[in-house]
Protein backbone atom coordinates (compact mmCIF):
# COMPACT_ATOMS: atom_id res chain seq x y z
CA UNK A 1 0.00 0.00 0.00
CA UNK A 2 1.05 3.45 -0.72
CA UNK A 3 0.83 6.24 1.81
CA UNK A 4 -0.30 9.42 -0.42
CA UNK A 5 -0.18 13.13 0.30
CA UNK A 6 -1.77 14.13 -2.59
CA UNK A 7 -1.92 14.00 -6.40
CA UNK A 8 -2.54 16.75 -8.96
CA UNK A 9 -1.60 18.39 -11.88
CA UNK A 10 0.44 21.57 -12.10
CA UNK A 11 4.04 22.39 -13.47
CA UNK A 12 7.32 21.37 -12.54
CA UNK A 13 8.67 24.14 -10.20
CA UNK A 14 12.14 23.90 -10.01
CA UNK A 15 14.88 22.30 -11.42
CA UNK A 16 16.15 20.64 -14.83
CA UNK A 17 12.36 20.56 -16.01
CA UNK A 18 11.45 23.95 -14.62
CA UNK A 19 7.58 25.05 -16.70
CA UNK A 20 7.40 21.67 -17.54
CA UNK A 21 3.45 20.57 -17.26
CA UNK A 22 3.40 17.37 -15.27
CA UNK A 23 1.37 14.88 -13.05
CA UNK A 24 2.24 15.30 -9.78
CA UNK A 25 2.35 12.28 -6.96
CA UNK A 26 3.43 13.23 -3.55
CA UNK A 27 4.17 10.58 -1.03
CA UNK A 28 3.70 10.64 2.61
CA UNK A 29 6.51 10.01 5.31
CA UNK A 30 9.91 11.76 5.56
CA UNK A 31 13.09 10.61 7.32
CA UNK A 32 14.58 14.44 7.93
CA UNK A 33 13.05 17.58 9.53
CA UNK A 34 14.33 20.12 7.57
CA UNK A 35 13.75 23.76 9.55
CA UNK A 36 12.80 25.44 6.45
CA UNK A 37 10.38 22.43 4.57
CA UNK A 38 7.67 24.05 2.86
CA UNK A 39 5.58 20.76 3.10
CA UNK A 40 5.63 19.64 6.46
CA UNK A 41 1.79 18.27 5.66
CA UNK A 42 3.09 15.72 3.90
CA UNK A 43 4.58 13.66 6.74
CA UNK A 44 1.32 12.44 7.29
CA UNK A 45 -1.09 10.53 4.52
CA UNK A 46 -4.18 11.62 3.36
CA UNK A 47 -5.12 8.52 2.04
CA UNK A 48 -3.61 4.84 1.48
CA UNK A 49 -4.06 2.95 -2.23
CA UNK A 50 -2.48 -0.19 -3.54
CA UNK A 51 0.21 0.32 -6.20
CA UNK A 52 -2.79 -0.86 -8.93
CA UNK A 53 -5.17 1.92 -7.76
CA UNK A 54 -2.78 4.31 -7.95
CA UNK A 55 -1.55 3.29 -11.32
CA UNK A 56 -4.96 3.38 -12.73
CA UNK A 57 -5.86 6.99 -11.24
CA UNK A 58 -1.86 8.13 -12.54
CA UNK A 59 -2.75 6.78 -16.09
CA UNK A 60 -5.92 8.83 -16.67
CA UNK A 61 -4.48 11.87 -15.59
CA UNK A 62 -1.11 11.17 -17.81
CA UNK A 63 -3.10 10.43 -20.63
CA UNK A 64 -5.61 13.64 -20.09
CA UNK A 65 -2.74 15.80 -19.12
CA UNK A 66 0.55 14.99 -19.51
CA UNK A 67 2.80 12.82 -20.17
CA UNK A 68 5.46 13.62 -17.17
CA UNK A 69 5.27 12.50 -13.97
CA UNK A 70 7.00 13.61 -10.96
CA UNK A 71 7.16 11.93 -7.43
CA UNK A 72 7.89 13.83 -4.99
CA UNK A 73 7.77 13.71 -0.95
CA UNK A 74 8.03 13.92 1.27
CA UNK A 75 10.48 11.22 0.78
CA UNK A 76 9.23 9.21 -1.69
CA UNK A 77 12.23 6.52 -1.56
CA UNK A 78 11.06 5.55 2.00
CA UNK A 79 8.25 3.70 -0.10
CA UNK A 80 10.36 2.25 -2.91
CA UNK A 81 9.30 -1.24 -2.76
CA UNK A 82 6.10 -0.14 -3.04
CA UNK A 83 6.68 2.19 -5.27
CA UNK A 84 8.21 -0.07 -7.59
CA UNK A 85 5.30 -2.47 -7.93
CA UNK A 86 2.92 0.84 -8.93
CA UNK A 87 5.31 2.36 -11.74
CA UNK A 88 5.51 -1.47 -12.92
CA UNK A 89 1.61 -1.33 -13.12
CA UNK A 90 1.77 2.14 -14.75
CA UNK A 91 4.29 1.34 -17.11
CA UNK A 92 1.63 -1.22 -19.01
CA UNK A 93 -1.41 1.15 -18.69
CA UNK A 94 0.90 4.22 -20.38
CA UNK A 95 4.04 3.26 -22.22
CA UNK A 96 5.17 6.30 -23.37
CA UNK A 97 5.58 8.14 -20.27
CA UNK A 98 8.44 10.06 -18.75
CA UNK A 99 9.18 9.80 -15.15
CA UNK A 100 11.23 12.16 -12.63
CA UNK A 101 11.76 11.47 -9.13
CA UNK A 102 12.87 13.91 -6.43
CA UNK A 103 14.68 12.69 -3.29
CA UNK A 104 17.10 13.36 -1.04
CA UNK A 105 19.61 11.25 -1.13
CA UNK A 106 19.85 9.58 1.81
CA UNK A 107 17.56 6.30 1.06
CA UNK A 108 18.72 3.51 -1.61
CA UNK A 109 17.20 4.28 -5.27
CA UNK A 110 18.11 0.75 -6.43
CA UNK A 111 14.36 -0.70 -6.18
CA UNK A 112 13.14 1.88 -9.06
CA UNK A 113 16.43 2.91 -10.60
CA UNK A 114 15.33 1.12 -14.00
CA UNK A 115 11.85 2.55 -13.74
CA UNK A 116 12.45 6.08 -13.75
CA UNK A 117 13.97 8.38 -16.90
CA UNK A 118 15.42 11.76 -14.38
CA UNK A 119 16.87 11.78 -10.45
CA UNK A 120 16.73 14.87 -8.69
CA UNK A 121 18.26 14.55 -5.99
CA UNK A 122 18.59 17.53 -3.48
CA UNK A 123 21.25 16.54 -0.71
CA UNK A 124 20.45 18.71 2.20
CA UNK A 125 23.07 20.84 3.85
CA UNK A 126 24.21 21.84 6.91
CA UNK A 127 21.32 25.43 6.60
CA UNK A 128 18.87 22.23 7.07
CA UNK A 129 19.21 22.43 10.63
CA UNK A 130 19.34 18.16 10.01
CA UNK A 131 22.90 16.35 11.80
CA UNK A 132 25.12 15.55 9.09
CA UNK A 133 25.05 11.89 9.69
CA UNK A 134 21.41 11.78 8.87
CA UNK A 135 21.28 13.32 5.88
CA UNK A 136 24.47 11.69 4.31
CA UNK A 137 24.32 10.79 0.31
CA UNK A 138 23.66 7.36 0.04
CA UNK A 139 25.93 5.25 -2.11
CA UNK A 140 23.98 4.32 -4.58
CA UNK A 141 23.80 8.16 -5.66
CA UNK A 142 27.80 7.54 -6.15
CA UNK A 143 27.68 4.54 -8.00
CA UNK A 144 24.69 6.29 -9.82
CA UNK A 145 26.60 9.05 -10.96
CA UNK A 146 28.79 6.98 -13.17
CA UNK A 147 25.79 5.45 -14.93
CA UNK A 148 24.32 7.35 -18.11
CA UNK A 149 20.57 6.75 -17.35
CA UNK A 150 18.71 7.25 -15.41
CA UNK A 151 19.97 11.22 -15.92
CA UNK A 152 20.78 12.18 -12.20
CA UNK A 153 20.58 15.82 -11.63
CA UNK A 154 21.60 17.86 -8.10
CA UNK A 155 19.74 20.52 -6.83
CA UNK A 156 20.55 22.39 -3.56
CA UNK A 157 18.83 24.50 -1.36
CA UNK A 158 21.26 27.48 -0.84
CA UNK A 159 20.63 29.77 2.10
CA UNK A 160 23.75 32.09 1.65
CA UNK A 161 27.09 32.81 -0.11
CA UNK A 162 28.75 30.12 2.79
CA UNK A 163 26.88 27.49 1.39
CA UNK A 164 29.01 27.02 -1.60
CA UNK A 165 31.86 25.32 -0.52
CA UNK A 166 29.81 22.55 1.50
CA UNK A 167 27.97 21.86 -1.81
CA UNK A 168 30.98 22.03 -4.24
CA UNK A 169 32.10 18.76 -1.52
CA UNK A 170 29.44 17.07 -2.37
CA UNK A 171 28.76 17.87 -5.95
CA UNK A 172 32.82 16.96 -6.46
CA UNK A 173 32.14 13.40 -4.45
CA UNK A 174 29.29 12.58 -6.96
CA UNK A 175 31.18 13.63 -10.21
CA UNK A 176 28.09 15.04 -11.52
CA UNK A 177 29.26 18.02 -14.25
CA UNK A 178 28.04 21.51 -13.35
CA UNK A 179 25.53 22.11 -16.30
CA UNK A 180 23.57 18.97 -13.93
CA UNK A 181 23.51 21.05 -10.79
CA UNK A 182 21.19 23.52 -9.55
CA UNK A 183 20.91 26.29 -6.96
CA UNK A 184 17.68 27.07 -5.65
CA UNK A 185 17.17 29.61 -3.09
CA UNK A 186 16.03 29.05 0.22
CA UNK A 187 12.46 30.83 0.55
CA UNK A 188 8.51 30.30 1.31
CA UNK A 189 7.44 33.37 -0.28
CA UNK A 190 7.86 35.65 -3.22
CA UNK A 191 9.40 38.19 -1.52
CA UNK A 192 12.37 36.21 -0.01
CA UNK A 193 12.79 34.72 -3.08
CA UNK A 194 13.37 37.98 -4.98
CA UNK A 195 15.79 39.23 -2.70
CA UNK A 196 18.03 35.54 -2.42
CA UNK A 197 17.53 35.11 -6.14
CA UNK A 198 20.34 37.84 -6.83
CA UNK A 199 22.71 36.32 -4.96
CA UNK A 200 22.41 32.71 -6.02
CA UNK A 201 22.27 33.69 -9.51
CA UNK A 202 26.05 35.16 -9.12
CA UNK A 203 27.39 32.19 -7.70
CA UNK A 204 25.90 30.03 -10.22
CA UNK A 205 27.72 32.86 -12.62
CA UNK A 206 30.49 32.15 -11.03
CA UNK A 207 31.46 28.21 -10.70
CA UNK A 208 28.90 27.59 -13.63
CA UNK A 209 26.11 25.66 -12.43
CA UNK A 210 22.46 26.61 -13.05
CA UNK A 211 19.80 28.24 -11.09
CA UNK A 212 16.33 27.06 -10.45
CA UNK A 213 14.32 29.75 -9.50
CA UNK A 214 10.54 28.41 -7.15
CA UNK A 215 8.40 28.65 -10.10
CA UNK A 216 5.38 27.54 -8.25
CA UNK A 217 6.18 29.50 -5.50
CA UNK A 218 6.19 32.85 -8.45
CA UNK A 219 2.61 32.01 -10.03
CA UNK A 220 0.99 31.36 -7.23
CA UNK A 221 0.19 27.33 -8.12
CA UNK A 222 0.86 24.40 -6.06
Amino acid sequence: MLKISEIFISVQGEGPLLGRPAVFLRLAGCNLACTWCDTTYARTPRFVWDSDKTAIVLSRLLKRFSKLLVITGGEPLLQANELRKMLLKLRELVQDIEVQIETNATLSIRPIEDLVDIIVASPKLSNSGVPEKLREVHSDFIELSRKTRPILYLKFVIESEKDIEEMQRIVTRLSVPPERVYLMPQCRNIDEQLRKLPMVTKLAIKFGYCVSPRLHILARVK
